[in-house]
């Protein structure tokens, strides 16, 4: 069986010369892909403005960040669980156009919440 990790990096082999056109840096990075809980990888990506970065777990938990590089500002995009339903390769595709819109600012930071007083 093919699991959630293995599939990301097929995705990431097949998109890779799409991706180089519109991203100047791009690393994959992937540990223990044939665990099922252990397994993880994460897709980085960066141009002149931003870093994004897209994690997926076995276990079926993602992930996905963009960091502005002038501010230093975090934005949270994606963090949850996923359905099992969920296609992961649609999801790649959305997340990487999402952190192309996320560097014209358009996710909030992320940031602590107020504590209460």
């Amino acid at each position: 069986m093919t699991t959630t990790v293995q599939r990301v990096e097929k995705w990431y082999e097949q998109n890779l010369d799409r991706l180089s056109g519109n991203w100047p840096s791009i690393y994959i990075i992937s540990f223990k892909a044939a665990d099922p809980l252990r397994g993880k990888v994460t897709i980085e990506l960066q141009s002149d403005f931003a870093l994004g970065f897209i994690t997926f777990w076995n276990k079926g938990d993602v992930t996905v960040l963009s960091l502005d590089l002038s501010s230093k500002e975090e934005f949270l995009i994606d963090d949850r669980r996923l359905l099992s339903s969920e296609n992961i390769e649609l999801l790649l595709h959305d997340y990487v156009r999402q952190l192309a819109v996320s560097q014209g600012s358009q996710f909030r930071p992320r940031r602590a919440p107020p504590k209460a007083i």
